[in-house]
């Protein structure tokens, strides 16, 4: 346990972090799998770091031999600003929507339209 930012709590907190992989079938989530990710001051001698976001990539890496059939990948701006994350869904040829923080530069084709929609907070059942 550590001292870091845990979504669930929307705050810095003691806690155990982990990246999930879940689907969505008929509005029912499905645990596929999950990592727990391990700040650098944690590790064992010798034992690799993996951001979470390259835990994500590595996770999907295993499943996507599987042959599970990817409607599309959705991730918040801890990932959406990950040129790694984004990187190995596009090699994928995975469709993904991602967030990404409001101060975050990219360069887009010309007379590409940006879309940007207000966030809104909803209940933890919708989040789901």
């Amino acid at each position: 346990m550590k001292r870091q930012y845990i979504g669930r709590l929307g705050k810095i907190d003691n806690g155990i972090v982990a990246v999930t992989l879940v689907a969505v079938a008929d509005e029912v989530v499905l645990p596929l799998t999950f990592d727990v990710f391990k700040p650098k001051d944690r590790l064992k001698e010798g034992e690799p770091h993996e951001s979470k976001p390259e835990i994500a990539v590595r996770l999907l890496g295993e499943l996507i031999p599987l042959g599970l059939n990817i409607a599309h990948v959705s991730a918040d701006c801890g990932y959406g600003n990950a040129s790694c994350f984004v990187s190995a869904l596009e090699r994928w040829h995975l469709p993904y929507l991602v967030s990404v923080p409001s101060d975050y530069g990219f360069w887009r084709l010309p007379g590409q339209r940006l879309r940007s929609t207000r966030w809104r907070r909803t209940n933890d059942a919708t989040m789901l």
